[in-house]
């Protein structure tokens, strides 16, 4: 194996599972349809367990025609096991009609997964650090901005999609995200359901009457209990999975066998862990794999620590895209959120300032008529390499939220698998050909003028988005 894939191996098997793969088993989808269809394929086709990881569930008609499906499978497959993890504050009662149907799941669509589920599957995250007077305080939709269960995954028997999508019609028709299905990954399927069930046992559990309890298993309300106690007790179930998963080696592979690794990370920061932090940075310092680099978030707003990895040592290639405030899903919000995407516009051109000429970053904006943009993730080259060695893809933004805020899952798969290396290429070139680089003079056109106060706002604000 090249030098630079195996320093990066050794260093990666430090902290995180590995899993060991071929090639073969791996398919870069680009489209949202695709992962649709993927969904409802993999709820007719399964026949052990389902496990879905969202921020949220939608009630539009393919959110509900994708419920459908779990329904009549588990219906007529009694051995059929269904998980669904959520977040809390997206499914509240009282706050549905608060939320626009692109923020909150319906009560239709609520009661058609609880009449499909059997007691206690459906688990709802809650952040431990809303609570007390900020939990009074913030009127609903503003407290997400304390935390998240941010998780994307899907999994069916043994097949799962990793991808930064929602369960929403939005993201299954012209809201473009990443897509990468792993075929026949038993172990890699057994981690992910072990950690939404880690995740649920810290959850509250969603009765058939609409109410919420603690898992019988957990002694500690999210916010009304010890916030000392929970913290050590989610932190510790967490540490206890990956803990046990690092010490589970894949064998070394044979001339026939695998040629990808799969390695996941987590972070929820609120209860002190921060795996995908570390290994983020280390791959966007470049100190790794030396060659060009290229980095994808829905919403920019890096952290100070990793716009310094991305620019720091031996200048490299490095291209960052976003979204263009036509493609924010934010752009047609009503109330203070329709001025959240001049907020990134202005987090943007703060990072372009400090970049200056020299730098070798540049940035680009996706833009799409018809289109909003939610792609994230990271492509990395060996040094003197056309197609990627490695990629990230899951659910970080790579901001404040993602980092110090929400619970996110990410996977970084190395590769030497070549037909897997071009198909990651092709991706990303699909997601650049509509995107436009941005300089100086995208800053001083009258549309993209952003008023003092929400600059003011904006630096204020910063960390909670």
């Amino acid at each position: 194996m090249d030098g630079q894939l195996s320093d990066l191996l050794g260093e990666l098997k430090k902290e995180c599972p590995v899993f060991h793969i071929h090639g073969s088993q791996v398919e870069v989808l680009s489209e949202p349809a695709e992962f649709y269809q993927f969904l409802v394929d993999g709820c007719r086709r399964a026949r052990r367990r389902i496990v879905l990881s969202s921020l949220y569930l939608g009630n539009g008609p393919l959110s509900l025609a994708l419920v459908a499906s779990l329904s009549e499978s588990l219906e007529s497959r009694p051995e059929l096991e269904a998980h669904v993890l959520l977040d809390c504050l997206r499914w509240e009662p009282g706050r549905r009609q608060a939320f626009s149907q692109l923020t909150a799941p319906a009560a239709a669509a609520g009661a058609a997964f609880r009449a499909s589920l059997p007691g206690g599957a459906v688990a709802l995250y809650h952040t431990p650090t809303l609570r007390s007077f900020l939990k009074w305080l913030l009127p609903a939709r503003w407290d997400e901005v304390v935390g998240l269960q941010h998780m994307k995954v899907y999994i069916f028997d043994d097949d799962l999609v990793i991808s930064g999508a929602n369960l929403n019609d939005d993201y299954f028709a012209e809201r473009q995200d990443r897509y990468i299905v792993f075929r026949g990954a038993a172990t890699l399927a057994d981690f992910y359901c072990e950690l939404v069930a880690a995740v649920s046992r810290f959850s509250f559990q969603l009765s058939s009457r609409d109410t919420l309890q603690l898992h019988r298993s957990w002694p500690v309300h999210p916010y009304q209990g010890d916030l000392d106690e929970f913290t050590a007790r989610a932190r510790a179930e967490l540490e206890r999975l990956l803990e046990r998963w690092r010490s589970h080696r894949p064998p070394p592979p044979s001339p026939s066998g695998g040629d990808t690794w799969v390695m996941p990370t987590v972070n929820l920061a609120p209860v002190g862990v921060h795996l995908d932090d570390s290994v983020t940075r280390r791959l966007l310092t470049g100190d790794l794999l030396r060659g060009d680099t290229y980095l994808a978030t829905g919403y920019f707003n890096l952290t100070d620590a990793n716009m310094a990895a991305l620019t720091a040592g031996r200048r490299r290639p490095v291209a960052v895209l976003c979204a263009h405030p036509t493609a924010n899903g934010f752009l047609r919000a009503r109330d203070l959120s329709g001025y959240i995407p001049a907020a990134y516009t202005y987090l943007l051109q703060r990072f372009h300032r400090a970049l200056g000429r020299q730098s070798g970053v540049t940035l680009h904006e996706y833009q799409r008529p018809g289109w909003t943009f939610h792609s994230k993730g990271l492509w990395c080259h060996a040094a003197g390499e056309d197609t990627p060695s490695a990629t990230v893809i899951g659910s970080s933004n790579f901001g404040y939220r993602s980092t110090y805020r929400d619970l996110e899952s990410q996977v970084v798969m190395v590769t030497r698998h070549e037909p897997l290396r071009l198909a990651l290429a092709e991706e990303r070139r699909k997601l650049f050909l509509h995107s436009t680089p941005v300089d100086g003079s995208t800053f001083a056109r009258p549309d993209r003028l952003v008023p003092l106060w929400v600059r003011f706002v904006s630096r204020l604000i910063r960390h909670f988005f």
